[in-house]
């Protein structure tokens, strides 16, 4: 066949680049007050409360963490007296009022609970799942105050289905780091850059990247390219029609286009990683994850600073071009 042609790009003038979130941002909370058979244990993290109130239940370790059990080993353990069991404490600040309408409490198995928010009973009864079967989320927006807000998880009498795990707030917010932990603010919506840096630092979802282009006269091919970006994928659209994906070198997509005015964009998709951690291993692993990589932790809950996340994000703007292809 004949000779692959040879196109001449020339490069498009910079442009404004419009950021937009497609999901709630969210902030976890891995740090909780645990009360177990009379004893406190203080600002600890969920994966030592989990082991704790295992052991006092007279297992060796969690049941289910990282084993399998053998017929109905596990569950013939119990039932259990009616005074067992524990409370856990979890504690988030909201530092403004116009954020409270939006927020959501998400968490696993809730129906093997009694869960309150500020002393009020919650009900997880009919709420969806997000992201797994097993967690449902709700709206906590008539519960929720500013300042500091307390939810109480009671498991009583115990029941080997329970593991204690991290709850998650979601909403239209950013979330702010402090010396301890972090609080939710008014949603400023990311700019190009690191998402964990600008108030996202939890979140594993996709964001939107559009913009404006002016495809001139004789011009029929369009190229993007990404210098700097983090994530699994990134998926190019235009006038909101998916056209690639990009998930290895080069990061760059051609695709025909039509002289006049278009919307390019550029969709980042993150990981889970940022969501479930590990947030505290001293090795810091990237792109893999073991069970004991969440078995590292301080004893007591650090500056939101001190936790590790990934940057994920479009960090520089892409460069678009266009090229005539054909008999034009």
């Amino acid at each position: 066949g004949p000779a692959p042609q040879s196109v001449a790009f020339s490069i498009l003038p910079p442009t404004n680049w419009q950021v937009k979130p497609d999901s709630a941002n969210v902030m976890v909370l891995d740090y909780c007050d645990l009360h177990l058979a009379g004893v406190d244990y203080p600002d600890v993290n969920t994966w030592r409360a989990n082991w704790l109130l295992w052991q006092m239940h007279g297992f060796d370790r969690p049941a289910w963490d990282n084993a399998v059990q053998f017929q109905t080993r596990v569950f013939d353990r119990g039932p259990f007296p009616a005074d067992s069991g524990f409370t856990a404490i979890f504690k988030f600040q909201v530092a403004d009022p116009e954020i409270l309408p939006s927020l959501e409490l998400a968490a696993e198995s809730p129906e093997l609970y009694r869960m309150s928010l500020n002393g009020k009973s919650l009900s997880f009864a009919g709420g969806p799942r997000w992201l797994d079967p097993r967690i449902k989320r709700i709206s906590i927006s008539q519960l929720a105050r500013p300042g500091e807000n307390v939810v109480q998880v009671v498991a009583q009498p115990f029941d080997v289905r329970m593991e204690l795990e991290n709850l998650y707030v979601c909403g239209n917010f950013s979330v702010d780091g402090t010396a301890k932990g972090f609080r939710l603010v008014s949603s400023r919506l990311p700019a190009l850059g690191s998402w964990a840096q600008q108030g996202y630092p939890f979140f594993s979802g996709s964001v939107l990247y559009q913009s404006e282009v002016s495809v001139p006269e004789r011009k029929n091919l369009l190229r993007i390219e990404l210098p700097e970006w983090q994530g699994s994928v990134a998926a190019i659209s235009l006038d909101g029609r998916d056209v690639a994906v990009l998930g290895w070198q080069p990061y760059r997509a051609e695709f025909p286009v039509r002289a006049g005015r278009h919307v390019v964009g550029v969709r980042v998709v993150a990981t889970p990683r940022n969501l479930f951690g590990p947030f505290h291993n001293p090795v810091k692993p990237r792109m893999k994850a073991w069970p004991a990589a969440w078995a590292e932790f301080p004893e007591h809950q650090p500056a939101g600073s001190h936790y590790d996340v990934l940057d994920y994000g479009l960090m520089k703007a892409p460069s678009i071009s266009v090229g005539t292809v054909g008999n034009r």
